[in-house]
């Protein structure tokens, strides 16, 4: 499942999944994760819900930060903004970075910059270090023209380094050879679509593993149909 999930095959993902379920295999913490960042990354939002409550109602499964981070996630991404911000409010513990990462990337998407002062502060408060949440934020501050503020978090920060990387790559691999980047943060949709074009115009095979999920590259097309 989670090779699956990791690839796009997102319904490859559920098949697996109803097929435990019809063998009555019973699904645990790890199905769940896998399952709803499947949802994710598919944009599947009711999918996501029914699973999500599926998850304690009728199999007992307590969920974790990485559950709720999915969920946030996947509503945030959906415009579901206010939904994403009561479930974060209704968290029976304290929500960890990966939460707060979450709804914060999503207000870049929607442009949403009180929430996203809200959230910064939240990760701010985890881990004043926290490496996601100063790229984040400084992708916020472009977004929003703050630009006084970008130049100082990227001072502070290496930023969009897998263009480095992949500039790297195509100098010194051979042609033939397909060039793979890791990261741990979400690739930002700058760098996506330049290394879409990248694989087209060099006719390489690209391949980035960032935070959520694997990119393959090929001929100016991605593996994630640009939804990630």
């Amino acid at each position: 499942m989670a090779t699956f999930a990791q690839n796009g095959l997102g319904n490859k993902t559920i098949e697996t999944y109803e097929d435990m379920l019809r063998i009555e295999c019973k699904p645990g913490h790890i199905s769940y994760v896998v399952v709803l960042s499947c949802c994710n990354h598919m944009g599947l939002v009711v999918e996501g819900k029914h699973y999500f409550d599926s998850m304690t109602q009728v199999f007992g499964i307590s969920p974790t930060n990485e559950h709720f981070a999915c969920m946030v996630d996947l509503l945030g991404r959906a415009g579901l903004l206010d939904q994403a911000k009561n479930l974060i409010n209704g968290m029976p513990f304290k929500p960890n970075a990966t939460v707060w990462g979450a709804i914060l990337g999503a207000c870049r998407i929607h442009h949403d910059s009180i929430l996203a002062e809200t959230a910064t502060k939240k990760l701010m408060e985890l881990n004043v270090e926290d490496f996601g949440g100063y790229v984040l934020l400084a992708n916020i501050y472009a977004e929003f023209g703050e630009l006084e503020n970008v130049a100082d978090m990227r001072k502070s920060q290496k930023y969009h380094s897998e263009k480095l990387a992949f500039a790297f790559g195509l100098l010194s691999l051979p042609p033939w050879m397909a060039i793979q980047v890791t990261k741990n943060l979400r690739v930002c949709n700058d760098c996506h679509l330049v290394i879409k074009l990248l694989s087209l115009v060099t006719s390489r095979e690209l391949i980035i593993r960032d935070g959520f999920r694997f990119h393959h590259f090929k001929d100016g097309f991605c593996s994630c149909r640009d939804y990630w």
